[in-house]
């Protein structure tokens, strides 16, 4: 089941038809239970009335001188019967409405006490009874055992019991459909908000519209932020892609026109030539290709815990600068977070701990901090001789190394300053070593949260 609105309306459907039931049980019982009530109630009225109605004539024999005033009672075939029998079953007294009858009733129990059983009549209809065996003490000081029967038709408490469940069928099944209608409506009101995201990103897939646009609920604004993120990235992706590609062969061109140019001169001068301009050329992809690979702020995945990048960092470089015994501390905060691709705080960071390795005395550390909700702050600072405030921009611009002794293309610090400025909006800063000498490499994250 695809829809979830009709997975929806399917569950809240089947929990109303459940909790309907159950409660048409319960009210279909109760019904059932008060109306039994009742006629035993009534039977029980009957049966007092006769037994105050009853005395010895004179004859001495009991007998009902004083029929209770109940017109039922006096109607022939009205449906109410009572009667006062012997212990051995003989009737003493019946009244006019059990003229032609033939009733089959329960048995007197113990003196005193009521018992209400079915019984039926000589048509085998259905009756509710009631019986009540009684001690008589006769003038003459004799005590005999007679009993009171008093029966009904149930066929008036079976017709109620009919209606009752039809109109309960009736309303219930308003209710239900009511509820239903009310249901969907509820739904398709409370969805609309998806189903309106749902048809904008299908939108963005066909190419009608750059982004998903408007404001949603607080549980889908997130989401489709995300979502926006997330395009957002890839057409920066793309076109990082796009220029690099351009720039690449735009900055390919000047070499191979001078070895087009070269091809007059003599071998040695041509092979030194080509010798240079490959190298210029391998330069010029290598940093065009980390321009390009840069991944950007994610905006779905896990962060990254900067703490284990460094250690990890910290490791590696200290068995590539083993012989220099540097003291490599990591300060930073274990709920630290870099909300973006791995391998790019990877390449930040690599190439600003590895710079610092080459010239720190004997000190090099990582520490972070986060100013703000959203802004974290990394530090990489080492003990060396530093540099003039007026080289901190040159080490930025691609080739540009502070030693041109030193192995490497120097464009790992313009890549960085790409990634960290360009790709994530932050700010890449060469400060002094404050109370010391050395170099302070400050990284700053705006508008990007520092902690889980």
């Amino acid at each position: 089941m695809a829809s979830l609105k009709r997975r929806l309306v399917v569950a809240a459907s089947s929990a109303l038809i459940v909790t309907l039931s159950l409660s048409g049980v319960v009210l279909d019982k109760a019904f059932r239970d008060t109306s039994q009530a009742l006629a035993e109630e009534r039977l029980q009225a009957y049966v007092y009335a006769v037994l105050a109605a009853a005395d010895e004539n004179l004859d001495g024999e009991l007998r009902v001188l004083e029929a209770p005033a109940d017109p039922q009672l006096a109607t022939p075939d009205s449906g109410l019967y009572a009667r006062l029998i012997t212990s051995e079953g003989e009737a003493l007294w019946a009244s006019p409405s059990m003229l032609g009858k033939k009733l089959t009733l329960p048995r007197g129990g113990t003196p005193g006490l009521l018992r209400f059983a079915p019984g039926r009549d000589g048509d085998d209809v259905e009756l509710n009874a009631a019986t009540m065996a009684i001690i008589w003490e006769h003038l003459d000081g004799q005590q005999r055992q007679y009993a009171v029967q008093v029966a009904e038709h149930r066929g008036p408490y079976l017709e109620r019991l009919r209606a009752f469940r039809g109109n309960l069928l009736i309303w219930f099944s308003a209710a239900a459909v009511v509820t239903l209608l009310a249901q969907v409506a509820v739904l398709a009101w409370g969805l609309a908000p998806l189903r309106r995201a749902a048809d904008e990103l299908a939108d963005v897939r066909a190419g009608r519209r750059a982004r998903i646009e408007g404001i949603f609920t607080d549980e889908l604004q997130p989401l489709t932020d995300s979502i926006n993120r997330l395009i957002d990235a890839s057409e920066q992706r793309l076109k990082r892609y796009r220029d690099a590609l351009g720039n690449l062969a735009h900055t390919l061109k000047t070499p191979l026109a001078v070895m087009r140019s070269s091809q007059e001169e003599d071998v040695e001068t041509l092979r030194r030539t080509i010798d240079e301009q490959v190298e210029r050329m391998d330069r010029a992809v290598a940093y065009h290709l980390k321009r390009a690979a840069a991944s950007g702020q994610l905006a779905l995945g896990p962060a990254v815990v900067v703490k284990d990048m460094v250690d990890s960092l910290f490791g590696a470089m200290g068995k590539v600068y083993v012989d220099r015994k540097l003291q490599l501390v990591n300060r930073v905060s274990a709920e630290a977070r870099f909300h973006g691709d791995e391998g790019d705080l990877m390449e930040v960071l690599g190439n600003l701990v590895d710079n610092a390795n080459k010239w720190a005395t004997s000190e090099v550390s990582v520490s972070t901090r986060v100013e703000s909700s959203a802004t974290l702050v990394i530090e990489i600072e080492d003990d060396g001789p530093g540099i003039r405030p007026t080289q901190a921009q040159e080490l930025l611009e691609r080739g540009a190394r502070a030693d041109p002794d030193t192995p490497g293309h120097g464009i790992g610090l313009a890549v960085v300053q790409q990634l960290v400025c360009e790709v994530y909006g932050g700010t890449l800063e060469f400060l002094p070593r404050e109370g010391t000498t050395g170099l302070n490499a400050r990284i700053t994250l705006q508008g990007h949260p520092g902690v889980e």
